[in-house]
């Protein structure tokens, strides 16, 4: 799964045990789905989303997408009632 750092400081001095895989100068690096990655995920150290975005738990299920308001219909525009003659 592709990582991101979320400062400097966690690109420069943590990296994934297995294999040593480090960050790149971007910030990124791909590490596997294991308890390692959970854990600095959890804690904030990387993230999912370049820029250094919310921290994802993969813990807690995704919410629904949230649905539009509904719309009112709309009503085509009504022409006045044609005038009646007066006697």
């Amino acid at each position: 799964m592709k990582v991101y750092a979320k400062n400097e400081n966690i690109r420069k001095y943590i990296w994934h045990p297995t294999g040593k895989l480090r960050f790149n100068d971007a910030g990124e690096a791909t590490w596997p789905d294991d308890q390692f990655t959970r854990r600095r995920l959890r804690d904030g150290d990387i993230t999912l989303e370049a820029g250094g975005g919310e921290p994802t738990d993969p813990t807690q299920p995704t919410p629904p997408p949230t649905e539009p308001p509904p719309t009112e219909p709309t009503t085509p525009p009504t022409e006045p009632p044609p005038s009646q003659p007066t006697s």
